[in-house]
C-alpha cells in the first residue's frame, strides 16, 4: 500500500474536487443540534471540572480520550457551539480521504484510489461521523495511516522515522478508540505470520533482521498506548471486567458489513456488501500479502465479537474497516471496467464487447447510487435543543410565571441548552408543589422501562390533565395551565 508513481495534474484536481464535495456534504451538518451520546461526551468528558477529568474518566466505552481532549481545546479557543467541538471529527474525516488515496496508488492505480476516495467522501457513514462530535473519524484516520506506515515498513523501509511514526498514529488511533486495538493485534499477528514464514525459508536470525523495525514498532506502538491509558487504567479495568455477554447472534457479520456500506441489513445492503467482498477477492487475488492482511483484519476482529456475544458491541466499533469496503467497491468496479474494454477486443464479437462494456456501465451505476444516493441517512441526530426552545418559550400571557420540568430518560440531557436547570422531580408531592407555584408548568418526558416510578405516575398526570404539545423524536412534551 505504497504511493510510487508521481501524481498527474489530472489525478490532483481531481483529488481536490472529491474534497470540495466532501465539504458540500459534512458543513451543513456541524451545526444541528446534539444527540445523546454527543452530550453525554459534553457533560462527561468535554466539559469535565479538569482536563485530568478528561484524561482519566471512563463510563461504559464512551470516552473517546483523545477525541475529548482536543474537542476540549476546540471548545476553550472557540468557545462553546456544536459546530466546535464537531471540527475535529470534520477535519479527520477530510484528511482521511487523501490518506486513502495515497495508501491506493501505489499498489491499485491511480483510478482505483480516486474511485475508493470518492467512495470515501460521499460514504454516509463517514458523512455522519465527520459532523459528529465522537471519535470515529479519528479511528479510522489513524488506523488507515498506521497501516500504510506498517506495510511500508514491513517492506523494508525501516526508517527510524517512519517507525516512530506508525508507533504514534497506531497510539493515536487506540487511545481515540479502545477497538483500534484490534489493528494493532491484526498488525502483530501479521508480523508473526510473516517472522515464522521468513524463518522457515532462511533461518531465525535472518528473519528478525529483515522484520527487526516492524516489530519495533508494534512493540513500540503498545508500549505507547499503556503510557497513554495509564492515568485511566484504575477506572477503564472494572469496565472491561464487567463486559455482558448476550445470546448468539449469527446476522452479525453481515449487520457489520451492510452498516459500513451506508445501507440496512436487507437485500440491498448484501448486495453492495456482497460487492465490496468480490472486489477484494478479485482485486487481492494475486497480492498473498495484502489478501492476507485484509483478511485478517476483517476475520479476527468481528469474529472475536461475534463468538464473544459482547452485548456492549455497536457496528461503528468498526468503522476502522471502512477504508477496506470502499476499496473492495472500487476495485469490483474498475476490474469490470478494465474486463469489458480490455479483454473483449480482437476477435470477440460485437454483441459480445458491447454486452461487456454495458455490464461495467451498470455495476458502475448500481453501486453509486447504492452507495450516495441517500448520503445524509446515517446522521446521528437528537432533538434536546429544540425541546429545551419550546420548554423555555416566551409564555402566551405577559408576565405569567412558568416552571420547566423534565422527567424519564435521559434527564440531564437537556442541562447542556438550558438556561436554567430544568427541575427533576423525584415524588409526585414534589411535582404537584411545583405546579402550584407556577401559572403554567412545562414538562418533557422521555418513556423509558427503567424510568423512576415517581416518573410513571407524573407522565400519568401529564397524560390526563395537561395538554399535549410538540412531539421532538421522541420527546413528548406538555403543558399544565394553573388557575391560582
Amino acid at each position: 500500500m505504497t504511493a510510487t508513481p508521481r501524481p498527474t495534474r489530472v489525478e490532483i484536481l481531481a483529488l481536490l474536487a472529491i474534497l470540495a464535495l466532501a465539504l458540500v456534504l459534512r458543513v451543513p451538518l456541524l451545526g444541528r443540534g446534539f444527540q445523546g451520546d454527543e452530550i453525554r461526551t459534553m457533560l462527561d468528558f468535554v466539559e469535565a471540572p479538569s482536563t485530568w477529568e478528561t484524561i482519566t474518566r471512563v463510563v461504559d466505552f464512551n470516552n473517546h480520550h483523545f477525541y475529548s481532549l482536543l474537542a476540549r481545546g476546540m471548545e476553550a479557543a472557540l468557545g462553546r457551539a456544536e459546530w466546535v467541538v464537531r471540527l475535529p471529527a470534520l477535519l479527520f474525516g477530510l484528511l482521511t480521504i487523501p490518506a486513502l488515496w495515497i495508501g491506493l496508488r501505489g499498489d491499485f492505480g491511480s483510478r482505483t484510489a480516486l474511485l475508493a476516495a470518492l467512495l470515501l467522501a460521499t460514504s454516509p457513514i463517514h458523512i455522519g461521523f465527520s459532523a459528529t462530535a465522537r471519535g470515529y473519524t479519528g479511528l479510522v484516520f489513524f488506523t488507515w495511516c498506521a497501516t500504510i506506515l506498517f506495510f511500508s515498513v514491513v517492506r523494508e523501509d525501516g526508517r527510524v522515522s517512519r517507525v516512530i511514526a506508525y508507533a504514534v498514529l497506531s497510539a493515536l488511533g487506540i487511545w481515540t478508540h479502545l477497538y483500534g486495538a484490534a489493528v494493532l493485534a491484526v498488525q502483530a499477528l501479521f508480523l508473526a505470520i510473516l517472522l515464522a514464514g521468513e524463518a522457515h525459508r532462511s533461518g531465525l536470525a535472518p528473519a528478525f533482521r529483515r522484520f527487526r523495525m516492524a516489530a519495533a514498532g508494534v512493540v513500540g506502538a503498545a508500549l505507547l498506548t499503556l503510557v497513554l491509558y495509564a492515568p485511566a487504567l484504575p477506572r477503564l479495568l472494572p469496565v472491561l471486567r464487567s463486559v455482558q455477554h448476550g445470546p448468539f447472534d449469527p446476522r452479525l457479520p453481515f449487520v457489520v458489513l451492510t452498516y459500513l456500506v451506508g445501507l440496512p441489513l436487507g437485500f440491498a445492503g448484501l448486495l453492495l456488501g456482497g460487492i465490496a467482498v468480490v472486489g477484494l477477492v478479485w482485486g487481492l487475488w494475486s497480492r498473498r500479502l495484502v489478501a492476507l492482511y485484509v483478511a485478517l483484519v476483517f476475520v479476527l476482529p468481528v469474529g472475536a465479537t461475534w463468538l464473544s456475544r459482547e452485548q456492549s458491541f455497536m457496528e461503528r466499533f468498526f468503522m476502522f474497516l471502512l477504508p477496506f469496503v470502499a476499496l473492495g467497491v472500487a476495485l469490483c468496479v474498475t476490474l469490470a471496467a478494465e474486463s469489458a474494454w480490455g479483454t473483449t477486443r480482437g476477435t470477440a464479437r460485437g454483441w459480445l464487447r458491447a454486452g461487456a462494456r454495458a455490464s461495467a456501465v451498470f455495476l458502475l451505476l448500481l453501486t453509486t447510487w447504492l452507495w450516495a444516493a441517500r448520503p445524509w441517512s446515517n446522521v446521528p441526530t437528537g432533538a434536546y435543543r429544540e425541546a429545551v426552545a419550546a420548554l423555555e418559550a416566551p409564555p402566551s400571557h405577559p408576565g405569567a410565571s412558568v416552571g420547566v420540568c423534565v422527567i424519564g430518560r435521559n434527564t440531564r440531557y437537556y442541562a447542556w441548552y438550558a438556561k436554567h436547570p430544568p427541575l427533576v422531580p423525584a415524588t409526585v408531592e414534589q411535582f404537584e408543589a411545583f405546579v402550584a407555584e407556577h401559572d403554567a408548568v412545562r414538562c418533557a418526558w422521555v418513556p423509558t422501562p427503567s424510568e423512576l416510578p415517581a416518573h410513571t405516575a407524573i407522565a400519568a398526570i401529564l397524560q390526563s390533565r395537561c395538554e399535549a404539545r410538540d412531539h421532538f423524536l421522541g420527546i413528548r412534551m406538555y403543558q399544565c395551565e394553573h388557575q391560582r
